[in-house]
């Protein structure tokens, strides 16, 4: 039996904030995830829509209509 190939953990960053994806995001990419970016809701659907996350990390507050809607997805 062949041992299964691992995948990189997919992670969605959902942040208006510059600082937070150029400091967060690198980090999780050092750690081995494969990270996509989204600055506000409508990008973040749009990138949960097209492709599977594991994780999504949000500053909860700008986009809470738009993260529940996402969560029950």
């Amino acid at each position: 039996m062949q041992p299964k190939e691992k995948r990189s953990l997919r992670v969605l960053l959902v942040d208006d904030e510059e600082v937070v994806h150029d400091t967060l995001g690198v980090y999780l990419s050092d750690s081995g995830m494969e990270v996509r970016h989204a600055t506000n809701g409508s990008e973040a659907l749009e990138a949960f829509s097209a492709s599977h996350c594991d994780l999504v990390i949000t500053d909860v507050c700008p986009i809470l209509p738009v993260l529940w809607n996402l969560c029950s997805r």
